[in-house]
């Protein structure tokens, strides 16, 4: 069940709007290096 309550914790993280902006821009940012090295 840790993990269960990780996720609750990572949502509740993820719900503001600084951190889900840096995440947003981070994963854009890993999608395309993603991409060029694929």
């Amino acid at each position: 069940m840790d993990l269960f309550y990780f996720v609750l914790f990572f949502l509740a993280w993820i719900a503001s709007s600084e951190v889900s902006g840096a995440i947003g821009q981070g994963a854009l940012s890993i999608a395309e290096i993603g991409e060029g090295q694929g």
